[in-house]
């Protein structure tokens, strides 16, 4: 009986210690295309109202895609 009361915090030392040097769950890297900025936009040096238009609609385009990459990458981030 000796034997097993002096075994006993032992044990119980071993078993917690198992659960203190526990690691949290890693996560896998960023996507790789949603670790690459916003493109930067291009100026715009024209009289033409065709380019405005071109212009206006490559940027509308631009913003859609990085905004989709940054809703992506918030809801890769949230916690979960």
């Amino acid at each position: 009986m000796s034997l097993l009361k002096n075994l006993s915090p032992a044990i119980a030392l071993l078993i917690l210690s198992g659960c203190a040097s526990s690691t949290p769950p890693s996560r896998p890297p960023i996507p790789a295309n949603l670790n690459k900025p916003c493109p930067s936009l291009a100026t715009f040096n024209s009289k033409s109202w065709d380019d405005l238009l071109t212009t206006h609609i490559s940027l509308t385009f631009m913003y859609g895609e990085c905004a989709n990459k940054l809703e992506a990458l918030l809801l890769y981030l949230e916690p979960r």
